[in-house]
């Protein structure tokens, strides 16, 4: 019980990390039409399906050239390239399956604001409920997904998780994201597939997240950066935390109570790429069956701090 009771204060204080902010509209770029898709757009329901769009003619805000749709997924459909798509507070359930991203440059802008470590009651967040299938599957460059939280996936076979980054998803980006409660066979929060290069993930909060496989809250089979995020009580059957098997560089995040079933990384595991570190905290990593171990696979650490077990980590280039 008390340790239930410290692992709710911890999500309660990693989930306020992620910021607020004013969400900007983008100038609709000279002649955008409604053939072409539409360089602003507003979500207005929080229903799926294929919804309605129309020029927003009585929102006096709206810059030129803005259109309103009732559901994220005809917004999606609606953007043209460079879009940005605003998504206001609150909880958008898909009944539809996942949303496919596949215009190159799409912003998807949420509230900023985080929410509650089960996903209940969002209050002033913008929380995309998968219902039960994957909620985005990115198939276009230089796509970013940002200021929202993403629950409710709960897939089986050798379907990944929360958002899945195809590769020809080259320079996507997540940012100010809470991804929390997920379950997948791998990658349950983010998968990001090999050949997918470039891939930005900074300020998000991955909290909750269950693989069956590799990879409970992060798996990396592609390229990936990882900056000043937080992943708290995810679980795999190795990398509990992160799993990589392509190349990922992570700086200034923060690792806690991530556990592993096969005594394989409960923080991180290298899976045979290259899985650089810096300026981080790898804490209280759990294993079954053992004491826990915050990484495996020795991947490249400096200035890595640890309050738990280092078995696994290079012991050359990190400290205590």
């Amino acid at each position: 019980v008390q340790q239930a009771g410290r692992r709710s204060v911890v999500y309660a204080a990693q989930l306020a990390l992620v910021a607020s902010a004013i969400v900007v509209g983008v100038t609709p770029s000279a002649g955008v039409s409604a053939a072409d898709g539409f360089a602003d757009v507003i979500v207005t329901g929080d229903g799926d399906g294929d919804g309605v769009c129309a020029p927003a003619v009585d929102d006096p805000l709206a810059s030129a050239g803005t259109v309103e749709c009732t559901t994220l997924r005809s917004a999606l459909s609606a953007a043209a390239p460079g879009a940005e798509i605003e998504v206001p507070a609150g909880t958008y359930t898909l009944t539809e399956g996942p949303l496919s991203v596949s215009t190159a440059g799409v912003r998807i802008v949420g509230a900023r604001r985080p929410v509650p470590a089960d996903g209940i009651n969002p209050g002033d967040a913008t929380l995309i409920d998968a219902g039960g299938s994957q909620a985005f599957i990115v198939n276009a460059p230089n796509v970013e997904i940002a200021g929202v939280a993403v629950t409710g996936v709960v897939t089986s076979g050798k379907v990944d998780g929360a958002v899945e980054v195809k590769a020809k998803a080259d320079g996507f980006t997540l940012s100010d994201a809470t991804i929390v409660g997920n379950e997948a066979s791998s990658g349950a929060g983010v998968a990001v597939d090999k050949g997918a290069t470039g891939i930005l993930i900074e300020r998000s909060t991955f909290v909750g997240n269950v693989a069956s496989g590799k990879g409970g809250g992060l798996r990396v089979d592609g390229s990936a950066s990882i900056v000043n995020s937080t992943f708290t009580d995810n679980s795999a059957q190795s990398g509990g935390a992160i799993s990589v098997a392509g190349t990922a560089a992570i700086s200034f995040s923060t690792f806690v109570d991530n556990t592993s079933n096969n005594s394989k990384g409960g923080g991180v595991d290298r899976n045979g790429g290259d899985l650089y570190i810096t300026g981080s905290i790898l804490t209280q990593a759990l294993q079954s069956g053992s004491d826990g171990s915050d990484c495996s696979g020795t991947p490249d650490l400096v200035g890595v701090n640890y309050v738990g077990n280092d078995q696994g980590c290079n012991p050359v280039s990190y400290t205590h």
